[in-house]
């Protein structure tokens, strides 16, 4: 039998987005990091639960809107654990890939189609499910709705189309044929190449920050803020501290080529900045107690944890629609910005490598950063 996980058992679990915030949880938005934690469980025999699936598919923006979004969170999923990841549309790709038993496959299926008359067979709206092996055209499914004894399969338009042995259901790959129309598959499977290791850039001199790139996993290399631009294409990430012009348009080149960037202290008005935002601050004013704004990335990241101080006063935010506050002093000021959408682009006011040793936020932001790097 294989590794199961029904997402019905997670209402208590968070996984918030800016759409119905106030009650998303796994249960009701959790099939994508169900299927993606069973993939990772079931292929390379590692713990990866749902719980932790939410949180990196949060942290890298693939939970701003309904569900999770798989073409964001599939690339840093696979980057993550070393696999290698293809899209298709092909129902005949997916189900030779299965064939060749080369790795698993998560299906986002379409549901019901009112227009044709077609019922769905696995979900009457948009959902993830696994196709975890092949046998013939026969193949086996893990489909985190399901619940043992909860008749799924039963109802008009979809019995006798799945058997059901435990929570293992089995159907024939033309039914993903028709659920899965103009959907796509995405399939997993192991490299036979080391893992990347990132290469982050850090403007200026920083040993705090190159030592808090490397306790996560990363390679360093110092840039002066005359060069930091001109890396955007080779590196893999960017740490800034400054806000100066060529700080700004470091992080904006970074920004354009996909690839993560954290600004601290001033740095964050140059995170503002490079996307459009007027962020003022004042260094050297008073440290005050912050917290995470809820259903942001940030909040995710440190876990909402509200005990850090911020060391750079922020006195004024105008954020385009495109980016917003995700953690605030205690007087409403904005302590902490980031991107709403595509890869982590972050600013807080505080020096987090200043705390890489006492403080576990400080370390989760760093591996933030880290993972978001890791394509």
């Amino acid at each position: 039998m294989s590794i199961f996980y029904c997402q019905l058992d997670y209402e208590h679990v968070p996984y918030l987005s800016p759409m119905g915030a106030g009650n998303g949880n796994i249960s009701n938005n959790g099939c994508g990091v169900c299927s993606a934690s069973m993939v990772i469980e079931n292929m390379l025999g590692v713990s990866f639960p749902p719980e932790v699936a939410a949180k990196l598919a949060k942290m890298c923006g693939a939970r701003e809107v309904y569900g999770t979004d798989l073409y964001a969170f599939s690339p840093v999923l696979a980057a993550q654990f070393n696999l290698k990841m293809t899209e298709t549309e092909s129902v005949e790709e997916a189900l030779r890939f299965l064939q060749e038993k080369r790795g698993m496959v998560i299906a986002n299926v379409r549901g019901d189609r009112p227009d044709d008359g077609y019922i769905g067979v696995f979900s009457t709206g948009g959902h993830y499910v696994v196709i975890a092996e092949a046998e013939g055209t026969t193949v086996k499914v893990l489909d985190p709705m399901y619940r043992e004894g909860s008749g799924r399969f039963d109802i008009p338009g979809r019995k006798g189309k799945v058997r059901m042995d435990g929570t293992d259901a089995y159907a024939d790959m033309s039914v993903f044929a028709e659920d899965c129309k103009e959907r796509p598959f995405f399939l997993f499977e192991k490299k036979d190449t080391p893992p990347m290791i990132p290469v982050i850039g850090v403007v200026g001199s920083d040993e705090d920050a190159v030592k808090a790139i490397e306790k996560v996993g990363c390679k360093a290399e110092m840039l002066t803020k005359e060069e930091a631009g001109a890396a955007a294409e080779r590196l893999d990430g960017l740490y800034v501290k400054g806000d100066s012009a060529e700080e700004t348009e470091a992080v904006k080149a970074f920004r354009e080529n996909g690839k993560p960037v954290l600004g601290v202290c001033s740095g964050i008005c140059a995170v503002a900045a490079a996307n459009g935002a007027d962020v003022k601050g004042s260094c050297g004013a008073p440290a005050a107690d912050i917290k995470t704004v809820r259903g942001t990335r940030l909040e995710v990241i440190m876990n909402g944890e509200t005990h850090l101080k911020k060391h750079f006063g922020v006195e004024k935010a105008e954020l385009p629609e495109t980016m917003r506050v995700c953690a605030e002093d205690q007087e409403g000021n904005p302590a902490a910005i980031e991107c709403c959408t595509g890869v982590l682009c972050l600013g807080v006011s505080w020096r987090p490598e200043k705390l890489i040793d006492s403080d576990p936020t400080a370390v989760s932001i760093f591996a933030a950063l880290a993972a978001s790097a890791r394509r």
